[in-house]
């Protein structure tokens, strides 16, 4: 359980990382190559929802091993919905897995698999490129549309996913 749980805050803070690197790199909206660098923020977009996935992951394996009922699935095997549906099914949950169940369903770690299915999209080449307003700071803009990256609230993410980790530290230290 301490493992999944470490193994999570090292993914987070691969992903602070990069996103503090681009934001440095490519996050001025005054620069005139702001566009052009465009690929440049969709790939450093996409190495970090891969790490908050794998972070998200270790979270839940991590939290599963928590609960009783849970103790012994094979978190690391499952999929993020199935995970959610597993945690659906539980007569109790700790806060922490109600946090987890919040996030997976309508939360960040949702918003974080459409994402990736964006991107994932967006690699395959299917996906049409929509125009931004130029005056928009990369990924600092919470949107409902997730359809656009460069308007991803990947600041938030980082942000919910380091809350959801400190509770759920904050409450395996309780027992």
């Amino acid at each position: 359980m301490q493992v999944a749980l470490r193994l999570s805050f090292q993914q987070r803070a691969y992903g602070e990382v990069l996103w503090q690197d681009m934001q440095t790199r490519y996050g001025e909206t005054d620069n005139p190559d702001y566009w052009r660098q465009r690929m440049q923020r969709r790939a450093y977009q996409g190495a970090i929802i891969e790490h908050l996935l794998g972070a998200a992951r270790s979270l839940a394996q991590a939290i599963l091993k928590q609960q009783a009922e849970t103790r012994f699935v094979d978190a690391g095997a499952l999929a993020l919905c199935d995970i959610s549906s597993l945690l659906q099914e539980q007569d109790y949950l700790s806060s922490t897995a109600q946090g987890l169940l919040s996030a997976l369903l309508e939360g960040h770690m949702g918003q974080l698999q459409t994402a990736q299915k964006v991107f994932a999209k967006g690699v395959s080449g299917q996906s049409s490129t929509a125009g931004a307003d130029e005056g928009q700071t990369i990924g600092l803009l919470a949107s409902d549309n997730l359809e656009e990256p460069d308007n991803w609230p990947i600041g938030q993410w980082l942000r919910d996913l380091k809350e959801l980790q400190e509770s759920t530290q904050a409450e395996l230290l309780e027992y």
